[in-house]
């Protein structure tokens, strides 16, 4: 409630368990006990307050810490927003968050700032850049107005890797842009990712976890369903019992 500006406001909370999973609701009296006026929770910015409540619940509940949304937890416990200027060049974008946070996979745009951010940050010539990033499996490609890096079947914008090598600073720093040399070859499965002790690729080990999380996701969800609709059913036949 401290985070909303609610905390001298009356509550009624429920907690439940009819779906299978213990969840609390919670209603608030917006009409401030001294004033009796309405208050605006958190000052207008709900989203926000709500979001940094739930990451000090996660903390102090020992659950794992969402990676989606405006805020992250450090390594001590501190919250503070994506956007601050210290974490900005190290962030994740949006969507590769998401990815990461609905499958379990890391992205392709964290596993390229680790493996060639570097060589996107140091490379002196566009030769260099091509041929360093082929033999890691890489290759970097022109589309629309910016770059992609491709990894296999997947690509990622350059800018997303690397804030300082974004298509327009690139050729600032290396020239008018070149394509790769024909005789540069992208060398599949260089990636500094290596197979696990019993041989096993990594994309094999990628594809594994992301059906078996698509397998517990169904039965989580056929689970769910079927627990709403007992629910339902039990209501209604509350329901009619109290009519009759």
């Amino acid at each position: 409630m401290c985070e909303l500006d609610l905390q001298d406001c009356q509550a009624l909370w429920a907690l439940q368990s009819d779906t299978g999973n213990l969840h609390v609701h919670v209603a608030v009296n917006r009409v401030s006990p001294k004033t009796y006026r309405a208050i605006h929770p958190a000052g207008g910015w709900t989203k926000k307050a709500l979001e940094r409540a739930a990451r000090k619940i996660e903390i102090v509940q020992g659950w794992e810490v969402e990676r989606t949304g405006r805020y992250e937890v450090d390594e001590s416990g501190n919250i503070f927003e994506r956007a601050s200027n210290a974490r900005k060049s190290s962030e994740l974008s949006q969507k590769a968050r998401d990815v990461e946070a609905h499958t379990g996979i890391e992205s392709l745009e964290r596993q390229a700032k680790r493996e060639v951010a570097k060589i996107l940050e140091t490379a002196t010539s566009w030769d260099e850049l091509h041929e360093k990033l082929a033999i890691r499996g890489y290759e970097l490609e022109r589309k629309g107005n910016g770059t992609v890096l491709k990894y296999e079947d997947k690509a990622v914008k350059v800018s997303n890797v690397s804030r300082s090598s974004s298509f327009s600073r690139l050729e600032r720093r290396l020239g008018k842009y070149q394509e790769r040399r024909k005789d540069v070859s992208v060398q599949q499965g260089k990636s500094s990712q290596q197979a696990s002790k019993d041989g096993t690729s990594e994309i094999e080990i990628r594809k594994k976890s992301w059906e078996e999380y698509r397998a517990e996701r169904r039965y989580y969800l056929e689970r769910k369903k079927s627990a709403l609709k007992e629910l339902r059913e039990r209501q209604t036949e509350e329901r009619e019992g109290c009519v009759k």
